[in-house]
């Protein structure tokens, strides 16, 4: 489930951020989580029947992975950006 989420994450991230523009970079940031988060959600709930029962309503629960999910994506775009240019990758020295 981690590879489906976060392991192609950098693909859509990478070409997701190539458009630049904000708004559509994030809907489709957020689109391809909230698909990859329900389909892991009914894959999960499908093999494991009886364990998928939460005390917190499920929009509560989606509304919590979202955010996280931003921060995660945050911090990867800090992490990312500090990388580049501490290192200098894919620049030109002069």
């Amino acid at each position: 489930m981690y590879i489906f989420l976060f392991g192609i994450y950098g693909i859509v991230k990478y070409f997701a951020e190539k458009i630049n523009n904000n708004v559509i970079e994030f809907i489709i940031k957020f689109t391809f989580f909230n698909i990859s988060l329900g389909i892991c959600y009914f894959i999960y709930s499908t093999l494991f029947m009886g364990l998928t029962n939460s005390k917190l309503p499920i929009y509560i629960l989606l509304a919590g992975a979202e955010i996280g999910f931003g921060l995660y994506d945050f911090i990867l775009t800090g992490f990312i950006s500090y990388f580049l240019n501490k290192f200098n990758i894919f620049t030109k020295n002069k």
